[in-house]
């Protein structure tokens, strides 16, 4: 009947047809809604098949408050403060910064860092 592919799809072969082939094909779609890309029913995904998108926070938007500065982020690509990793980035030179980060609304953050010369890049994943 149908060929056993890798991760325990079913390719139909020439020839294949009726109850048989539907039931199959009907066991391929459940198959493919319930996996999980762990390397056992389909193939692992690697840290780079992940999607990136990356927003740049302006050093002219900071607003003092006290010892601080604060900017409202809105999220860009439709994305939500809660379906989403957030990694600050120093933008001139790419390192890391730990800097305090509060949902303020669904798709706005508010951000906080001791210097307001930073020009920052947002990056989520």
């Amino acid at each position: 009947m149908s060929q056993d592919l890798t991760y325990g799809l079913k390719k139909p072969l020439d020839g294949d047809r009726g109850q048989p082939l539907f039931d199959e094909l009907a066991e391929n779609f459940e198959h493919i809604d319930a996996h999980s890309h762990n390397g056992t029913d389909s193939a692992q995904l690697s840290i780079a098949a992940i999607n990136k998108v990356t927003q740049s926070i302006a050093a002219g938007s900071w607003a003092a408050d006290g010892t601080t500065y604060k900017q409202d982020v809105s999220i860009t690509g439709g994305l939500q403060f809660d379906n989403i990793s957030i990694e600050i980035r120093d933008a001139s030179d790419n390192s890391v910064m730990y800097l305090d980060i509060v949902k303020s609304a669904a798709a706005v953050y508010t951000i906080d860092c001791n210097d307001s010369s930073k020009t920052l890049t947002a990056v989520y994943t």
